[in-house]
């Protein structure tokens, strides 16, 4: 069952499914009342369960036009795991819907802090310049990113160091995201998508790693694909493994100028960079673009999360 955060707090959502009808996640497209009805006929729960689910109804209904445009906030309603009935549902397009609403706001949320470490960043860099003295909290913390992001050369501070850790630490534009967490997961279908929250398909090896054997794994093989507690630590290490692994530097570099050109971050650009990826190549990254262009996810990556002064994660 899953679990919503929200700016109240935590607290569980009992959702039920039936002949793949969709309980949360409203996207643009589809008639509210009609779903709505839909679902007053299906529901066998309690009172109480139906009113906590139509609460989360409302909170996700959101349009992606609107999102995209900008003239509709992404609500800050994150789902701890994917909807057990997911795989249930029959209609491609609400389950892709469903999908949707679930990890937008996982995604925009994971932006929202690797941004707020970019700016920190960005200000060291200024006061570097200023001939400044840093703060000892503020050595610490450079100190650890570089090792966090594997720098060489990374315990000494200095201007370089900065700009090469701006040049890991920043966005994966939510198209780019949402694209690949929909391959890598089957749309949240997967059984690691379901059971162990791993919608990207991360991979880990040693018999002490957290992670989930593969059915049809290869003789030989000896890797797991990694499990996490929540849905955003999934996206998190995401977007980590973007940021920091050297197989995806030209993702960085296509990243680096079109932040030098002024311009926006493109997911469909930066597609182009996955080339290790997969053991597809670039079969993969036409499977990736294709994603993208068919959905219409391009223009969430102008998507913003609804403001708040409040941290929820």
């Amino acid at each position: 069952m899953p679990k919503l955060r929200t700016k109240s707090g935590l607290y569980k959502l009992y959702v039920f499914f039936f002949m793949g009808t969709i309980v949360i996640g409203l996207l643009s497209g589809l008639a509210l009342h009609q779903i709505q009805h839909a679902q007053d006929e299906a529901f066998d729960g309690t009172v109480d369960e139906y009113i906590e689910v139509k609460t989360a109804r409302k909170n996700l209904d959101f349009g992606l036009t609107g999102a995209a445009t900008g003239t509709t906030y992404v609500p800050r309603v994150y789902v701890e795991s994917l909807p057990k009935g997911l795989p249930k549902i029959r209609n491609v397009r609400q389950k892709k819907e469903l999908f949707s609403a679930t990890m937008l706001p996982l995604i925009l949320r994971s932006n929202e802090l690797i941004l707020e470490e970019r700016n920190r960043l960005l200000a060291i860099k200024s006061s570097l310049n200023m001939g400044q003295n840093l703060s000892k909290t503020s050595i610490e913390w450079i100190l650890y990113q570089g090792k966090r992001y594997g720098l060489a050369n990374s315990d000494t501070i200095s201007a370089e160091l900065i700009d090469q850790l701006l040049h890991h630490c920043d966005i994966i534009p939510p198209s780019l995201a949402l694209a690949q967490a929909a391959i890598e997961s089957g749309w949240g279908t997967s059984r690691f998508a379901q059971t162990g929250n791993a919608i990207f398909g991360q991979w880990v090896w040693g018999n002490d790693a957290d992670g989930m054997l593969p059915l049809n794994r290869n003789e030989g093989s000896t890797h797991k694909v990694r499990k996490f507690d929540l849905l955003i630590d999934s996206v998190r290490s995401y977007s980590h493994n973007l940021n920091r692994n050297n197989a995806y530097e030209d993702v960085r570099k296509r990243r680096a100028s079109l932040r030098d050109a002024g311009k926006p971050i493109s997911g469909l650009y930066l597609a182009h960079g996955l080339t290790h990826y997969s053991e597809r190549g670039e079969d993969y990254i036409k499977d990736v673009i294709t994603m993208i262009s068919y959905n219409q996810f391009s223009g969430l990556d102008h998507s913003r999360l609804e403001p708040t002064n409040s941290k929820e994660l």
